[in-house]
């Protein structure tokens, strides 16, 4: 018994691995994107988004429910973001990128 319980977190774990590495590929391509179609404002919404979505195999990998809403509203917050909010405002003599705020 012990056997099968360190195969089954030797494999989720090497599944965690895989998706925080494929995680941190698909951040890298959304920098590399953005900053080459001159779009670097879109980054941190969409890196935003691409974090939001690494919950939902977190939460079949864990079988922990709570990840799927997680994933859902905070995909939804950067969704909303994006179609909702200006990419930037002034007040007074500062420009602030609304975008890139927390």
């Amino acid at each position: 018994m012990v056997e099968g319980d360190s195969y089954r977190w030797k494999r989720k774990n090497m599944w965690f691995g895989i998706i925080f590495g494929l995680e941190g590929m698909l951040i890298a391509a959304a920098a590399a994107i953005c900053g080459s179609t001159n779009h670097l404002d879109l980054f941190v919404p969409v890196m935003a988004l691409i974090v939001s979505a690494h919950f939902f195999p977190l939460a079949h990998l864990f079988q922990v429910k709570i990840h799927y809403i997680s994933g859902s509203l905070l995909c939804l917050l950067s969704a909303i973001t994006l179609l909702t909010l200006p990419v930037r405002v002034t007040w007074e003599n500062h420009q602030i990128m609304v975008w890139w705020t927390p």
